[in-house]
């Protein structure tokens, strides 16, 4: 995968849609409302964005780096609500 998009600084839109097996609209939408976590879109007009997909972040994104954050998320949760259940019945 890293080598496939070492020549990238910007993944273009298609290549990204194809490594996730999704739409293009599904890239474009995702990065402008911000919950595709692998680069920005910023609009320029009324009804135009432009794109920037990081290959680092799409990589990290394809290798699961999200999935090792949001069980590092629940962890710390856990943890609180042990505290917080600690202190309550102490």
């Amino acid at each position: 995968m890293k080598e496939l998009l070492k020549d990238y600084t910007n993944v273009p839109v298609d290549v990204a849609a194809k490594l996730l097996n999704v739409s293009k609209p599904f890239i474009y939408r995702g990065l402008q409302k911000g919950t595709l976590p692998i680069g920005t879109a910023v609009q320029i007009s009324n009804e135009k964005y432009t794109y920037h997909i990081s290959p680092g972040l799409l990589i990290d994104y394809i290798e699961g780096s999200e999935n090792k954050y949001q069980e590092l998320k629940n962890m710390i949760e856990k943890a609180l609500e042990r505290d917080k259940y600690d202190k309550e019945n102490n």
